[in-house]
């Protein structure tokens, strides 16, 4: 009697639990997606993001690290509701194309692009920082113009070579510290000062394979 009796309440236990947990995840509601919608972008927002006008009205919307294209007033793009917040996820179309495009990651400090091989093209390049250093292997140049406007160069290396057809330096004054030794050579040697031209040494010598000569009013030795 006892047996039967426990067996049923045993019975009756699993069949309430079963329904109550039926009941649990009958009530438990799938979590909201998000919406996405159009919107056009009206002005950055003094704070943070972007000012856009969207099917559910004059929204700020976040921007998503994701987007490397930093939208402009004008811009429509894709926005992402997700429990009401708005995010900006991608630029659909430009306001204008021809206009200067950013790309940038603005919550990043450092911007890195890593690929085995990285290829720029552009008619016209052009770099603008405050602090530029570049650690390369070996580079390789080919240009037809070379234009450089500094305040100051620094060149560092153990060997430079430089070869043209036509060398032309032009300096208001020009000073060069060799520690070791200076060799020129050259076919013809020609060197003159409109004011002075000055060779000093401890030891001097010239030399001359046929003949040497000096040329001047006034010829003073010793």
């Amino acid at each position: 009697m006892e047996s039967g009796m426990y067996k049923q309440f045993t019975e009756n236990s699993i069949g309430d639990y079963s329904r109550r947990v039926r009941r649990q995840h009958r009530q438990v509601r799938a979590p909201a997606q998000p919406s996405l919608s159009r919107a056009k972008v009206l002005a950055a927002h003094e704070m943070s993001g972007w000012l856009c006008e969207s099917v559910q009205g004059t929204v700020v919307a976040s921007t998503a690290d994701s987007l490397i294209l930093q939208p402009t007033p004008g811009d429509i793009v894709l926005l992402a509701f997700d429990g009401g917040q708005p995010w900006l996820l991608a630029v659909l179309q430009r306001e204008q194309p021809q206009a200067p495009a950013v790309l940038s990651v603005p919550t990043a400090a450092t911007l890195v692009l890593s690929s085995p091989a990285l290829a720029l093209q552009a008619q016209q390049l052009t770099l603008a920082a405050e602090d530029t250093r570049a650690s390369l292997g070996a580079v390789s140049l080919a240009t037809r113009c070379v234009s450089v406007v500094s305040q100051r160069i620094h060149l560092w290396a153990q060997l430079i070579q430089t070869q043209a057809q036509t060398l032309v330096t032009r300096a208001s004054r020009r000073v060069t510290h060799v520690q070791g030794s200076d060799v020129l050579q050259a076919q013809e040697l020609v060197m003159s000062g409109k004011r002075l031209a000055r060779l000093d040494g401890a030891q001097v010598q010239i030399e001359a394979e046929k003949h040497m000569l000096l040329d001047a009013k006034r010829i003073v030795v010793g």
